[in-house]
């Protein structure tokens, strides 16, 4: 499957005030970060599901190798994901974590400019991810 991201659809949950959170929404948008104007979606292409064998129901029951495309920079990255299907939907789970620096977004990268820097940004990203899709009647 592949899904395509609206990069315009980028929100910010964690700031509440209004000002703040606009304001850290639209650097994500600029060109240190996401480059949203000249990059407007990213894309994310399943290439394969492999089962993983578990005794609890909990655990992730596969793990995915996929093609992730941002800022016109693709890598392969692999994810844990829960997936069930029932008699009329099936649901997909998954929280994917990725090195944001191999698809060139260093701004205040903590691996490049060091623990030293002055409000570093970790490296890692992580998108919590879930699909439900529901059978046509």
């Amino acid at each position: 499957g592949e899904f395509v991201l609206d990069m315009n659809s980028i929100t910010n949950t964690d700031i509440k005030d209004a000002d703040d959170s606009k304001s850290l929404v639209d650097h994500l948008k600029e060109d240190d970060f996401f480059g949203v104007a000249k990059n407007p979606t990213a894309v994310l292409t399943a290439k394969k599901f492999e089962i993983v064998s578990n005794a609890k129901g909990d655990a992730p029951n596969y793990v995915i190798t996929a093609d992730l495309t941002i800022k016109g920079v693709k890598n392969e990255i692999k994810f844990p994901a829960q997936i069930n299907v029932g008699a009329d939907k099936a649901t997909a789970s998954a929280d994917i974590t990725i090195d944001r620096t191999k698809w060139n977004i260093t701004y205040k990268s903590k691996s490049i400019l060091g623990s030293a820097a002055d409000k570093f940004i970790y490296d890692d990203i992580t998108f919590s991810v879930k699909l439900v899709l529901q059978k046509q009647k």
